[in-house]
């Protein structure tokens, strides 16, 4: 075995910041394989809820077949981690629970907690907030299951309205609540809803996801080449370049949620697109999987809950630079360095760190 006795090679300040910073990292990723944000302690999230600890009945389940149904132990406390993320700046979450873990029944708990919470907040002001619908979009399969969970736990407070199917072949106890499948039809459903009265607020639109891009989402094209090429890539989910696409739907929701939210791990497809033109308050994202096999799967998330507000002098295009996966970490590495190059940059970093920080965190 040969051993190089030469001098030992030195490293620049930047290089040294890189080995420091790669090493924690490789760290970190060795000693975790998941990560999470800390829940709300459970005592205190059930009494936020008005939910007996011991019991955890849900208020109002038995009304439908005479048998109360209970919330499991874990999902009060995601149900006020999301409402906190709402009242964060964030104004967004991604519920990333294990499968049959209940993301469905903890997402409308969401929307029946914040309902009454606007309610409660709105009593005796002289200019209420509007009560707004909640859009709920998911994959054709599970539309089923949205309804059959809500008449399930929730039968006596929330409206489901579908826009989907047609009235040939929707179940006949839901017909009533059928919005037929066009952009007409929806604006005309939404029209009518009073933003003024609470019970709209309890309300929701559940669709598919390419229902709400094929029936809601206008298509415009820059110049008739983009528009031939286009036209021949009709049937695919991706986004062509070229296209500017702006919703027919002018209403805002209070809330979208997105379940099977690994749909979206794209940003450039037409169901990332339908989403992104969704005007809303809040966003929810449900997924087991936020990320299968890469980082980069994360993006199409982050990418619907990035708002440009929140931009960081300094930190630019140019700085933030397009690399293959196996370079990822380390371009994100070197992008720190650089932006501590520039001292003006650097104080700016340092005044804004802390708040971003919290922004991240709420608690």
């Amino acid at each position: 075995m040969s051993r190089w006795h030469g001098a030992r090679p030195m490293l620049s300040a930047r290089g040294m910041i890189e080995a420091k910073v790669k090493i924690a990292l490789l760290g970190i990723k060795k000693a975790m394989t998941a990560s999470s944000a800390a829940l709300p302690e459970f005592a205190k999230a059930c009494e936020v809820l008005g939910l007996d600890p011991d019991d955890l009945t849900i208020p109002g389940s038995a009304q439908g077949d005479g048998e109360a149904k209970r919330f499991m132990f874990w999902q009060p406390g995601s149900i006020v981690w999301m409402l906190m993320q709402e009242l964060s700046v964030i104004r967004a979450s991604i519920l990333a629970s294990d499968c049959g873990t209940g993301k469905t029944v903890t997402a409308l708990g969401l929307v029946v907690a914040a309902a009454g919470a606007k309610e409660t907040s709105n009593k005796g002001l002289d200019n209420p907030t509007p009560y707004r619908p909640t859009l709920i979009i998911t994959p054709t399969q599970s539309i089923d299951v949205w309804y059959a969970d809500m008449q399930k736990f929730y039968p006596d407070c929330l409206s489901m309205y579908q826009f989907y199917d047609t009235s040939h072949t929707v179940d006949s106890s839901r017909a009533t609540f059928l919005i037929d499948p066009s952009a007409e039809e929806l604006t005309a459903f939404l029209d009518k809803l009073d933003l003024a009265d609470p019970k709209t607020v309890w309300t929701m639109v559940i669709s598919s996801y390419k229902t709400r891009f094929y029936r809601t989402i206008d298509t415009a094209y820059e110049n008739d080449t983009v528009r031939q090429y286009a036209t021949k890539d009709d049937n695919s989910d991706d986004i062509v370049g070229g296209r500017v696409y702006s919703s027919k739907i002018r209403l805002r929701f209070e809330r979208v949620i997105c379940d099977k939210a690994y749909y979206l791990r794209n940003p450039r497809t037409k169901v990332s697109e339908a989403i992104r033109q969704t005007n809303r308050v809040y966003s929810h994202f449900l997924t087991a999987t936020p990320i299968l096999n890469h980082a980069k799967d994360f993006r199409g998330l982050l990418s619907l809950i990035w708002n440009p507000q929140w931009q960081l002098s300094g930190l630019t295009s140019s700085t933030v630079k397009t690399v293959n996966d196996d370079d990822l970490e380390i371009e994100y590495i070197n992008m720190v360095p650089d932006a501590f190059e520039d001292a003006e940059w650097n104080r700016e970093f340092l005044r804004v760190l802390p708040h971003y920080t919290w922004i991240l965190d709420p608690q």
